[in-house]
This record gives C-alpha cells, structure tokens and sequence, in this order.
C-alpha cells in the first residue's frame, strides 16, 4: 500500500507536464517548426510512458493489498488509505490525463470506473459532467452536474454545479468554438486557392494538391471546431 501510494505521489504532476508538451506539440505544428514539433512529441510520449508505469505499479500494489486484507487501510499523513482508495484513485488520475488530453469519451470511461471504487464521489461526477459539457450533450451533463449538487450542496463544486445546470439550460454553455489558429487555415486555404489558378496549366499536378490541400483544410477546420 505504501509503494502504491508512493507511486501516486510520483504522478501527481505528470498530468499537467503532460498536458505541457502536448500543448508545445500543438504550437509547433501550427507554427511549421516540426522539429520542434517531433521533440515536444517524443518528451510527451516519455512523460506518459512513466505515468502509465507508476500507475500500473500502483494498480498491482493495491491488488495484492486487497487479496491480503481486503478492509485493510493503512495510515498516510493523519489519513486513512483502503486499497479501494488507491484503485479509484489511479482511475482517476487517468480520467484527469484524458481529460487535459481533451480526450472525452476516455475521460468518462475513467471517470465511471472511479465510481466502482469511490461511490458517490462529487469529483468524479464533476468532470463526467464537465466532459459530456465539451462533447455538446447537455442532457447528459446536468443529470452529473444535479448528482453532484445533490452530494456536495455547499461545497465548491456543488455550487459550480449549479451555475453550469443553469447555463447549459440556457443553452450558454457547451457550445462549439474554432480552436485552431487562423493563419493555418489562411495558409492552407492559400494552397487550395493556387492550385486553382494553376489548373488550366498543369490539371494532373494541381488536380492532385487541389485534393490533398483541401482534404487537410477540411481535417484541421473539423478537429479544431468543437
């Protein structure tokens, strides 16, 4: 139980380095400078592996603590850690790691295996919420905002909770926004609108970047609307 916990502490930061060098990614590829681009993806890749494998140390630890004692806890830091503790707890940590991924549907899969751990705890149904929020489907996410009011009225999330059921009602919350950077769709529009102009001269040649330049025009345009 103290080497899971251990291992949890190690991660606890990870999320956001993570969330970091994706992000870096992001800014590089939009800036054109892809070899910064494939260091800050190389670092990201690095930083995951070592989370996924203090997690799984983790997730085994907890196991054998539960084929020992299955009720057992121990103490850490003046509080009481159960197995169930740590198995829900690493479930959520991966929830938050798709989450800052702005992976969604993942995100909620984590998020509702928590809750087999951690029954009826507020934060997870917070950021259940939070992700059916980002994927547009507000039905779904005021029935986890009003559980979470129902569990914790007055605290933080509770009171977020309520701001955001009344937001989605008013349909003000969970809309689609463009993401992306504009000059990326100025430059690949630019292409599409050259191999235009460059058709009667060379069809096959400006045929085929006509496909291609659109294609990525319409890619970028669709992933970074949402």
């Amino acid at each position: 139980m103290r080497i899971a916990c251990s291992c949890l502490q190690d991660v606890r930061d990870k999320v956001d380095e993570i969330k970091n060098a994706k992000d870096a990614v992001d800014s590089a590829v939009e800036d054109g400078t892809f070899r910064s681009a494939t260091a800050a993806s190389l670092r990201q890749g690095s930083l995951q592996a070592e989370f996924d494998e203090s997690l799984r140390i983790a997730w085994n630890s907890a196991l054998g603590a539960c084929s020992i004692a299955h009720q057992g806890s121990i103490e850490v830091d003046g509080i009481n850690i159960t197995p169930q503790a740590i198995l829900g707890s690493i479930c959520m940590l991966k929830g938050e790691l798709q989450f800052a991924l702005e992976q969604w549907e993942p995100a909620i899969a984590q998020y509702s295996e928590a809750l087999r751990y951690l029954p009826n705890n507020a934060c997870c149904y917070y950021n259940i919420a939070a992700a059916h929020t980002n994927r547009h489907e507000p039905a779904v996410a005021i029935a986890a905002f009003q559980k979470v009011i129902e569990l914790e009225p007055l605290s933080s999330n509770g009171i977020e909770a309520a701001k955001a059921v009344n937001r989605l009602k008013a349909g003000n919350l969970g809309q689609k926004t463009f993401t992306g950077s504009w000059k990326v769709v100025a430059v690949l529009a630019g292409l599409v609108f050259f191999c235009l102009l460059t058709m009667a001269i060379s069809p096959g040649i400006s045929f085929f970047y006509l496909v291609v330049w659109s294609a990525a025009l319409g890619l970028y345009l669709r992933f970074k609307y949402k």
